[in-house]
C-alpha cells in the first residue's frame, strides 16, 4: 500500500483529500502546517508527500527542500492555490514532481498521484559520505559496495547480482545481448574453424 503524507494548514482540504485518498486505497496521514510534516518525515517512511505552498509556519517549498534532504527519490507534488510562476520554477528547481492548483478536478489527482507514483524512478543508493546516487563499482571484479547503517567501515564488497536480489528483490538471469552474442559467436567460429 502506497503512503502518502498530506500536508495544509486548510482542516477542511485535509479532510476532503483524505476521503478521497483513502477510498482509492492509499494510505494516509496528515500534517496541519510545514513544521509538523517535517516532524513526520523524520519519523516515518512515505511514497509522496502532497503540501500546500502557502502555509503560516514553514511554507510549501521548506517541505519540499526537507523532503528531498531526507530522501531524494521522494516525491514530492505541490498543490496550492496561490500559485505563481516564480514559485511553480522555484518548485521545480528544487525537485517537485508535480504541481497542481487548487481548486482542482479529483480525477485529475487522482491520475496524477497515480503517475507519479507509477513512476519507474532508479531508487536511491544508500550510502554515506555524500555519493547519493553513485553506486560505488570495483573496476576490476565488478563487484558493488554494500554499506551497513553503521557506515563505511562495516562495507561489503558483494556481487551485483546479490545488490539487486538483496536490495531490490530483483533475481538475474544471464543472456547475452546481441551485440556480445555476435562478438561470442565470431570468436567461437574462428576457434572451431580450421
Amino acid at each position: 500500500m502506497k503512503s502518502i503524507l498530506v500536508v495544509d494548514d486548510e482542516e477542511m482540504f485535509l479532510k476532503s483529500l483524505g476521503m478521497n485518498l483513502t477510498h482509492e486505497g492509499y494510505e494516509v496521514a496528515f500534517a496541519s502546517g510545514g513544521r509538523k510534516a517535517i516532524a513526520k518525515l523524520r519519523e516515518g517512511r512515505y511514497n509522496l508527500v502532497m503540501t500546500d505552498l502557502v502555509m503560516d509556519d514553514v511554507d510549501g517549498l521548506q517541505v519540499l527542500k526537507a523532503a528531498k534532504d531526507i530522501d531524494p527519490a521522494l516525491y514530492v507534488m505541490i498543490v496550492t492555490g496561490y500559485a505563481d510562476l516564480d514559485s511553480a520554477i522555484d518548485a521545480l528547481r528544487l525537485g517537485a514532481d508535480d504541481y497542481l492548483l487548487k481548486p482542482y478536478d479529483v480525477d485529475d489527482l487522482l491520475l496524477r498521484i497515480s503517475i507519479c507514483l507509477d513512476r519507474d524512478r532508479p531508487k536511491r543508493v544508500k550510502t554515506k559520505g555524500g555519493y547519493g546516487h553513485i553506486l560505488p563499482m570495483c573496476a576490476v571484479c565488478k563487484k558493488v559496495r554494500c554499506e551497513t547503517d553503521r557506515g563505511a567501515e562495516e562495507s561489503r564488497w558483494i556481487s551485483i547480482e546479490g545488490f539487486l536480489l538483496d536490495r531490490e528483490g530483483i533475481m538475474v538471469s544471464h543472456s547475452y545481448c546481441p551485440e556480445c552474442r555476435r562478438k561470442t559467436l565470431q570468436e567461437v567460429w574462428t576457434l572451431v574453424t580450421p
